[in-house]
């Protein structure tokens, strides 16, 4: 999980996951890299089709048409408290 600030809102945990381009789920990876500007920042990255996110009291399964999910190419967060680590399966 991550939290995010989005559209002006306080900010709150999504559920992530990575993204296939034949719309299949995978894990979200982060692997920690230098940031020129704020030191060392995590990169969330996916599949071949990136990350998909969603609130994290959602109900609805993983799926293009949901209004409430979105999808990004990768993120990156500066704050590891920004980040919540599940073992795949979990």
């Amino acid at each position: 999980a991550i939290r995010l600030t989005r559209d002006g809102q306080p900010p709150s945990w999504y559920h992530i996951v990575g993204w296939t381009l034949t719309g299949t789920l995978s894990p979200a990876l982060a692997q920690k890299v230098d940031d020129s500007g704020d030191g060392v920042a995590f990169l969330i990255y996916g599949a071949d089709a990136g990350v998909r996110l969603k609130p994290a009291g959602s109900a609805e399964g993983w799926q293009l048409g949901c209004p409430e999910q979105w999808g990004e190419p990768y993120l990156i967060t500066t704050e590891a408290a920004d980040l919540q680590w599940h073992a795949e399966g979990a």
